[in-house]
């Protein structure tokens, strides 16, 4: 079975798990990611429901702690208006309103505006310059 570093599942997760709270659609494609890595018993649960079992186990290594997921209300709104927003931005690109050097160069401002690194990319304003 193809697994996903527990780095990048909870990402996805948590990332999904906002797309659902703020009532968007997850991707199809990101659903099944998640359906993959989850436990047997988990697999079929409701997507908000296997994002937070897949935010909560434990990770492969024993060793390791299990990273704890704690967000004020503020912080859950922000990544909530920063998850629609960036859906927004996508569904812009796939409809060709948006070129993707435009879509490189909004979404690094808005992830500048929520206090995040710029993803990187050649359409990105400093890559032109």
């Amino acid at each position: 079975m193809f697994r996903h570093d527990d780095d990048d599942v909870v990402l996805l997760a948590s990332r999904v798990l906002s797309q659902v709270e703020s009532g968007a659609v997850p991707s199809r494609r990101e659903v099944i990611i998640l359906r993959r890595n989850a436990a047997p018993d988990a697999a079929d649960l409701p997507v908000a429901e296997l994002c937070r079992h897949l935010l909560q186990r434990e990770p492969d290594d024993p060793g390791e702690p299990a990273p704890e997921v704690t967000s004020s209300e503020h912080e859950m709104r922000d990544l909530k208006i920063l998850a629609v927003r960036a859906l927004y931005l996508a569904q812009e690109r796939a409809a060709r309103r948006i070129s993707d050097g435009e879509y490189v160069e909004r979404l690094n401002a808005l992830r500048h505006q929520h206090g995040l690194e710029p993803i990187s990319g050649t359409h990105s304003g400093e890559a032109r310059r």
